[in-house]
Parts: C-alpha cells; structure tokens; sequence
C-alpha cells in the first residue's frame, strides 16, 4: 500500500473534535502524521454535498479525484456517490483483506482486527462479517 492523504478538514474534525470526545482514532491519527505515515492536504472548497453527506465526506472525494486515487470509505451515501463519478473506493474491511492477501497480516490478525473495529462501535452486519471472513479463510 502507498500513502494515506486525508483532507485538512477531515483531520482537524478527527483529531480536534475526537480529543474531546476522548476517542481513540484522534490520537492515532494524530501520531501517523507525527511520524509521516499520513500526509494533510488542503483540498478546494467544495459545493453543497448531497443530502445525506458530510462536507469532510465531500471533500475526501473531491481529494481522492483530484489525486486520481482510491478513497477508503465506509458510507454507503459517499460510495454511490463515489461510483456516480468514477472515484474508486475502498472500505474497511476490504483494507483487512488486501492485508491478508499481501500477507502483511495473518488470518488471526484479521480477525482480531474486526472484532476490535466491532467492539468500538465499527458497524457491521452479520452478512457481510460472515462473508469477510469466508473470503479471509480462502486467501
């Protein structure tokens, strides 16, 4: 995997906002730009998202065409959103696979990792953990 780029505004609402919320992700992001594993980037205002999207959501698209990438989302409104446009997308769970499938983690890690992202709150239906896991297993 390359590079991880996220939008300036998206980190200041991750780490600011998410210190005071105490949350976890905040002060790992916060590190992984510390240690230069994630770039900032300042992204062009964007224009009045869809309805059912985030601005930080609009401008991680806006970010990701721009830089001709693939986003890495979980929202289902950003993703048809994303498709609509031609920006390529990934999600989650799909980050633990191309883990696995590079071997840059083991079936356990994998699976240790969703059951830390569903613990902390990280949705996931039973469907589609049950499908991640078989597609885990045949790797």
């Amino acid at each position: 995997m390359g590079s991880l780029t996220v939008p300036k505004s998206v980190y200041t609402e991750v780490v600011l906002a998410g210190k005071g919320l105490r949350k976890p992700e905040a002060d790992a992001l916060e590190r992984l730009v510390d240690e230069g594993k994630v770039l900032i980037r300042k992204t062009p205002r964007v224009k009045e998202p869809p309805r059912g999207m985030h601005s930080g959501e609009m401008e991680s698209i806006a970010l990701a065409k721009m830089m001709d990438d693939i986003l890495l989302v979980d929202d289902e409104v950003a993703i048809r959103y994303s498709e609509i446009i031609n920006v390529k997308c990934l999600r989650t769970v799909g980050v633990l696979l191309l883990l696995l499938r590079r071997r840059s983690i083991s079936f356990s890690d994998f699976t240790a990792n969703l059951e830390r992202l569903i613990s902390s709150g990280f949705w996931l239906t039973g469907d589609v953990y049950a499908e991640a896991v078989r597609e885990a297993r045949s790797l």
